[in-house]
């Protein structure tokens, strides 16, 4: 793998925790090793694929109703955390996309 740099952080409402995720390039094909009590599964798309299905939801969790983006592909959602993760990386490369 190859660091290609970082994210602003990102905070998790329920938790408070605060996520700095970093980009990096992985060299196929690549065997991924993911931690069971962190990752439930690896979700692999295409930039173009996330950018494409984009919407701001109000999804209620743990009672809490959040406004939040997020990103449909192949019956996936992504959102939360994550999803304001991988908009920040799309905002980062959208001219390049």
């Amino acid at each position: 793998m190859t660091l290609q740099g970082a994210l602003p952080p990102v905070g998790t409402f329920v938790t408070g925790y605060r996520i700095f995720p970093f980009v990096g390039t992985i060299e196929r094909p690549a065997q991924l090793f993911p931690q069971e009590a962190e990752v439930a599964q690896i979700l692999e798309f295409s930039l173009l694929d996330l950018a494409a299905s984009h919407q701001m939801k109000r999804l209620v969790r743990k009672g809490v109703p959040i406004k939040t983006p997020t990103y449909t592909v192949d019956g996936h959602l992504v959102w939360g955390a994550t999803a304001r993760i991988v908009q920040s990386l799309l905002e980062r490369l959208g001219p390049l996309l």
